[in-house]
């Protein structure tokens, strides 16, 4: 008995080969009955993917991590989707970025002009990439929320203290 024969579709009378576990129907129709069918159902499904996952977990986390260490290809693509989701842009355009701005800076932090290990920082508001910056710097620049009145007050605290010691004797 073959396992597929030429038929027409029962949904949209295309003349296709078709194969029997499908029902007699064009790929386009079994891809759309497949969603139709997921769309009704899908509470059903989640639920059972979540129960198998839950049964099955330490073997799933184990066989994803095989994947991951085990290819180069799927980690790159872990890395491009991360940059991609993060700054919208290629890894591709980041590195270029990256070394562009590293060769202009001599390798070095554009705040504290130390030889540090550098990240990218970017504007929030525009997305705008604006120069390397080392860990710490980057962290400063964040925790002050790039307010000009903090930074301010801050060379203030640091003119009017220095030298001053915060131990105080008996």
């Amino acid at each position: 008995m073959p396992i597929a024969t030429l038929m027409f579709c029962k949904r949209c009378d295309a003349d296709i080969y078709v194969e029997r576990r499908r029902g007699n129907v064009c790929w386009a129709c079994h891809l759309l009955e497949k969603a139709a069918y997921y769309k009704k159902n899908r509470e059903v499904l989640k639920a059972k993917r979540k129960v198998y996952y839950e049964n099955n977990r330490d073997a799933i986390r184990k066989q994803e991590k095989e994947r991951y260490d085990n290819s180069p290809k799927i980690r790159q693509a872990h890395l491009d989707s991360a940059i991609r989701s993060k700054w919208g842009i290629s890894a591709d355009q980041y590195r270029y970025e990256y070394w562009r701005l590293f060769e202009m800076q001599d390798g070095k932090c554009a705040i504290c002009r130390k030889d540090k290990k550098l990240v990218l920082d970017h504007c929030h508001k525009t997305g705008r990439i604006r120069a390397l910056l080392c860990s710490s710097c980057n962290r400063v620049l964040g925790f002050i929320e790039e307010d000009l009145e903090i930074v301010e007050g801050l060379r203030k605290y640091i003119v009017n203290n220095k030298g001053r010691s915060s131990y105080i004797r008996p």
